[in-house]
């Protein structure tokens, strides 16, 4: 599965729905737990990582699209 929006677009920008990020952000404590559904390749879940700081059980992400998910990993879940 080759992703012909999202990655090219933060790969030119940098930034993915900027507003959305900023209001993530702004919301988020360190004390939070991260759901993540329909986390593609994770990109909200690593903008929230920078304000939640990684722990056991802080991040949950969730992606339906098996090929998708398996890219996510490079293809390696061991």
């Amino acid at each position: 599965m080759r992703d012909t929006s999202v990655a090219p677009h933060i790969a030119t920008t940098g930034v993915w729905e900027l507003a959305i990020g900023d209001v993530l952000r702004r919301l988020a404590r360190p004390d939070d737990v991260v759901v993540d559904v329909g986390a593609n390749f994770g990109y909200h879940t690593l903008l929230l990582s920078t304000v939640v700081p990684l722990r056991k059980d802080a991040f949950h992400l969730f992606e339906p699209e098996g090929e998708r998910a398996w890219a996510s990993f490079g293809g390696s879940l061991g």
